[in-house]
């Protein structure tokens, strides 16, 4: 199935894109915690892991002005990320629901393009079972 590997395959580079992204992001944290605050590796990346998460637990140390400017910037960029790898999460859900259909709506064309001499009743009720009856003697 080419559409399917197709679907599958833009899922995984848009996946990808969207996590290096994120680690790019995190890499970027940590060192301008390091270099902002002079914080150490354990520090930044902690308060890294807090401001991405939105846990909100207090700093590890007090920020400085450029520090607390820098936290916002992470703190949008940390959430449009991550808003990111969901939508790219749902697209491959929908995707694959859509293309399940397709496959469905195909297999019943064919299996009715194969009907030769049949006919359909909807509903059997009074008039439904008259018709039934009526086709049936028909056909004998």
């Amino acid at each position: 199935m080419r559409v399917r590997e197709t679907i599958v395959h833009l899922f995984e580079t848009q996946l990808a894109r969207s996590l290096f992204a994120l680690a790019v992001l995190v890499v970027v944290a940590i060192a301008g915690y390091m270099l902002i605050e002079g914080w150490s590796l354990l520090d930044a990346a902690y308060m890294t892991v807090v401001t991405f998460t939105t846990v909100g637990y207090e700093e590890v140390h007090p920020l400085s002005s450029t520090g607390r400017v820098f936290t916002m910037f992470l703190m949008v960029a940390g959430v449009g990320v991550m808003l990111y790898i969901l939508t790219s999460v749902m697209h491959l859900i929908v995707a694959q629901e859509v293309l399940r259909n397709l496959v469905r709506r195909r297999r019943m064309r064919a299996r009715m393009a194969k009907l030769n001499g049949h006919f359909i009743v909807c509903g059997f009720g009074r008039v439904g079972r008259a018709v039934a009856l009526t086709l049936q003697e028909q056909s004998a």
